[in-house]
């Protein structure tokens, strides 16, 4: 037992030192890989939405799009994707889930901030959003 943890101290001083190296050698930072893919296919997915299509492929490309832009943390394109999705169809799924977690965000935002007009604004939105789940519940039943 008593081995072990000087192995895992050794493994933690080891892996700071690497990092103090590496931070010395004065790396330039670059986008992270998956950043830039992210970005590749939110533009790909922009392109194809250009191109005409019926609408139940135009609400996926829009929640694809809606989840890159959310990933890449550009929260109003996200929000304006999801909201262009709803706006084809109400239904509950992605541009609803991620709407009410966006919404949630810039809410924290503003409170955060002491913004009464931000606030008022994303509390509208909730609304809004809670009025378009009543409507889509009712129209199952």
């Amino acid at each position: 037992m008593r081995l072990f943890r000087r192995t895992r101290n050794q493994d933690e001083r080891r892996s700071a030192e690497a990092v103090e190296r590496d931070d010395a050698v004065g790396t330039e930072v670059q986008a992270p890989p998956a950043q830039e893919s992210l970005r590749e296919r939110a533009a790909a997915l922009t392109a194809r939405l250009e191109e005409p299509a019926d609408p139940e492929a135009r609400i996926k490309l829009l929640n694809e799009l809606g989840g890159v832009q959310q990933e890449l943390g550009d929260n109003a394109a996200a929000i304006d994707s999801y909201e262009a999705s709803m706006a084809l169809r109400e239904q509950f799924g992605p541009a609803y889930n991620g709407l009410l977690t966006l919404y949630n965000e810039q809410l924290k935002q503003a409170a955060k901030s002491r913004d009464d007009a931000a606030i008022q604004q994303w509390t509208v939105k909730l609304d809004e959003l809670t009025a378009l789940s009543k409507r889509v519940m009712r129209s199952q039943y």
